[in-house]
């Protein structure tokens, strides 16, 4: 299977540094209530919202704006209101931001409603979905909050008014809760998922820290597969992080209706999965699920409870590149993964990483161009997952395989905690000089990280049972290719993409004569295909691990 992933699990966490200018008055606390609503067999949820305005008598308001690559959230809003008779609401000229116009310190009521708009072409199911038979939604695109500090913790209830009693109720806060009163900050109530419906409920987990999985629809695999693969992946974190401070926990899973796609979103004590249907036979997409888990599951630490100091994108290179080295570790070693597999991810990795256009782009370039450039946008997952790789072998070497990059990375979870604030590089700088010497991790951090160098692969970085071998770029990953039995990593910018090839087709074998390359697959007939098209007019030569023997397990 041909997979288009869309990780997305970090995006919104440094949406909890708003670039507001938060008024000096801080609201006592929220109701919302929720009612359904089908008129003209439109489905919309209607929201009360009750607040306590400002002294000054104008209080500022949010719609929901941009998230998780959405723009203009605020059309999905429409009736918006003010119940309360002597005060107003007021458009300003970010479409945004409402002002409301009322007494001082007067209680506010205000109304609107929440529709589905038409779909976009791709990742739809970041926008609120509201149907006659279930919704779903992430807090951020949903409930017009008050301009206020996002990290100060207040009191927020929601009343889930008027559904029908068959309906499931799941959302970040609890299961099946029609009353529900938190205290928490604004950031929080808003980087959650609320979902109601034709939902299965599903239970995995201790008694006394329940896992939940909200699914719906028909697949072609067994609920127990999918519970034992969640639980295996979050006990392996737990353990990981000696954490398990955990009385609730959920996970949303949504048909993309695409089976070559999957993606997801970690979120507070939640995360959700959008996933094609496949087999219970099927290996590979049961393999690919269990990577996408691990990283999201993963970001419960970092990135949630590690969180990390802003300017957006300075730090991608350890939120996500870190996680993604952890991902498929952890992954390893709890046997959801083989040892071809772990070594096919990571040369992956590196031929992503190689291949690059941008690869040598300064970790300032992530920050401005991270979200209008896909390639830009990748880079700080690969070259975090190389710099990830590369410390782990050094504090081992360092320390004479006392310590690891584990160590390190609960030693920033402790340090993290006790500060009780988020982390910043002089954080990580400070920690990481407890296993390597801090001039070390200074040039290290500067050379590869802020600068952009060039991160070699060493021979010995599986204790010398890997070799490495630089093998010449034909426009898809060949290495992979060969090991999956089809074509795999294809660059739309390459030779091979202009000629027609494409991830997936089943591979035969290629060959390179006088700069033209022959590559042959498996057409839709079952015959042999021949794709000829020249070399790269720019020589890439990419580095791949390969084993010097069988092993069944490597140490980590």
């Amino acid at each position: 299977m041909n997979f288009s992933i869309k990780i997305f699990a970090t995006f919104s966490f440094f949406l909890f540094f708003s670039s507001y200018i938060f008024a000096n008055d801080q609201i006592g606390s929220l109701e919302y209530s929720i009612r359904p609503l089908i008129e003209d067999r439109k489905s919309a949820l209607e929201v009360n919202l009750k607040l306590q305005g400002n002294e000054s008598g104008i209080t500022e308001i949010l719609l929901p704006s941009s998230w998780a690559g959405q723009d203009e959230l605020y059309l999905e809003i429409s009736e918006l209101c003010c119940l309360s008779p002597e005060a107003t609401i007021q458009d300003t000229d970010q479409p945004e931001v409402k002002k409301i116009i009322h007494p001082s310190n007067e209680l506010i009521q205000i109304s609107y409603r929440v529709t589905s708009k038409e779909k976009p072409e791709v990742e739809w199911y970041y926008r609120p979905l509201i149907e006659q038979s279930y919704f779903f939604f992430f807090g951020h695109c949903f409930f017009i909050v008050p301009k206020i500090d996002e990290q100060i913790p207040i009191q927020i209830s929601v009343d889930w008014q008027e559904f029908p009693k068959d309906w499931a109720l799941a959302n970040s806060f609890g299961n099946q809760q029609k009353k529900q009163e938190l205290l928490l900050p604004l950031a929080t109530f808003q980087h959650a998922v609320y979902a109601g419906g034709d939902f299965q409920i599903l239970q995995c987990g201790e008694e006394q820290a329940p896992i939940f999985i909200a699914i719906r629809g028909e697949w072609s695999f067994s609920n127990e597969h999918l519970t034992h693969l969640v639980q295996t992946v979050i006990e392996s974190h737990r353990k990981f992080w000696n954490d398990f401070d955990f009385p609730y926990y959920l996970i949303t899973v949504l048909s993309t209706g695409d089976d070559h796609h999957m993606g997801g979103t970690g979120l507070f004590n939640a995360f959700s999965l959008f996933i094609g249907d496949f087999s219970e036979e099927n290996e590979e997409d049961w393999k690919w699920l269990a990577w996408l888990l691990s990283h999201e599951h993963f970001h419960t630490w970092n990135g949630i409870k590690m969180m990390s100091c802003p300017p957006e994108g300075s730090l991608f290179w350890f939120t996500e590149g870190f996680t993604e080295y952890y991902a498929v570790k952890l992954n390893y070693r709890t046997h959801l993964i083989d040892t071809n597999d772990y070594l096919d991810h990571i040369n992956t990795i590196m031929y992503d990483y190689y291949v690059s256009s941008v690869h040598n782009e300064t970790n300032e370039r992530i920050q401005q161009d991270f979200w209008n450039d896909w390639d830009v946008q990748r880079l700080p997952y690969v070259r975090g997952f190389l710099f990830a790789l590369q410390w782990d072998k050094k504090i081992q070497e360092a320390s004479q395989g006392q310590y690891c990059l584990d160590d390190f990375m609960l030693a920033l979870f402790k340090h993290t905690k006790e500060n009780k604030l988020p982390f910043s590089q002089d954080d990580i700088q400070q920690v990481a000089s407890l296993f390597l010497p801090l001039d070390v991790v200074k040039e290290d951090i500067k050379k590869y990280i802020v600068d952009g160098e060039t991160i070699l692969p060493k021979e010995n970085d599986f204790n010398n049972m890997s070799a490495v071998e630089w093998m010449e770029d034909i426009g898809f990953n060949l290495p992979l290719t060969v090991s999956k039995g089809k074509i795999e990593g294809i660059r739309r910018e390459s030779n091979a993409f202009k000629a027609g090839l494409t991830n997936g087709q089943k591979f035969i074998s290629y060959q390179c004569i006088d700069q033209i390359i022959s590559v042959f697959v498996v057409d839709r007939n079952g015959s042999s295909k021949e794709f000829v098209y020249p070399k790269e007019s720019i020589t890439r030569l990419v580095p791949q691990y390969v084993l010097q023997e069988s092993p069944t397990k490597m140490a980590l």
